[in-house]
């Protein structure tokens, strides 16, 4: 009866560490689910770009003025997403094409990384210029091709419950594009119109309802009753 006991005590215990998962998709360049434009970080030698929807990625001649880019930062509210934890996400660009000023790097070539960083406050670009960003996942050696296709990162275990902001940032990698540059600059431009989107497994801990307690609650009861009169 004591192992009766300790079963049902187990399970009670279980419940409170049952988790739902569930699956949220984020549509980059749906002002809805955006939170934030994209921040381009580029050498502070050369030239500036603005914001927008899409991703530069790589060494553009515009107007005569030669710029590389190497990072694009977004930022979302993570009250978009009605779970604790994230598990895994995936990244889906829209569409891949040349931008003005540069050549479309091979589609194939793995020259570019995507992170994922827990601490931001809202400020994208003070925030990843700061120190208060903590890298919680990473996917090096990206093509372009991957980026259309998917980019799936997993096992993250993120817990997002006193999180505030997602950071999200793709960067090309030096050291494999800046080999293959043209006089006239090669990158490429990532689409991120209503199809380019992260997509986003999470869990969360079910709540048990107050029927199921009576239940368990009741189950103890019935079984130590027993025990006691066995006794």
């Amino acid at each position: 009866m004591k192992k009766l006991i300790l079963t049902i005590t187990a399970f009670l215990c279980a419940t409170f560490a049952f988790a739902e998962a569930e699956t949220k998709k984020i549509y980059i360049g749906d002002s809805t689910d955006q939170s934030y434009k994209p921040y381009y970080k580029e050498d502070s030698s050369k030239g500036s770009w603005g914001g927008g929807n899409g991703a530069l990625l790589g060494n553009y001649d515009y107007n005569g003025n030669d710029t590389y880019i190497y990072v694009n930062v977004w930022e979302f509210d993570t009250s978009l997403l009605s779970f604790d934890q994230i598990d895994s996400i995936e990244f889906k660009a829209s569409y891949v094409f040349e931008n003005t000023g540069a050549s479309l790097v091979d589609a194939d070539l793995e020259a570019f990384d995507i992170e994922f960083y827990s601490g931001g406050t809202g400020n994208y670009s003070s925030d990843y210029n700061g120190t208060d960003l903590t890298l919680i996942g990473k996917a090096d050696n990206v093509s372009l091709n991957d980026m259309k296709n998917g980019v799936l990162l997993e096992n993250l275990n993120w817990n997002i419950s006193e999180e505030d902001y997602i950071t999200f940032v793709i960067k090309p990698d030096d050291t494999v594009l800046l080999p293959a540059f043209n006089d006239g600059g090669t990158g490429a431009s990532l689409g991120m119109g209503t199809g380019a989107s992260l997509t986003i497994t999470g869990s969360t801990v079910a709540v048990p309802e107050p029927s199921t307690y009576a239940m368990i609650f009741g189950a103890i009861a019935l079984g130590f009753v027993v025990y006691r009169r066995r006794k």
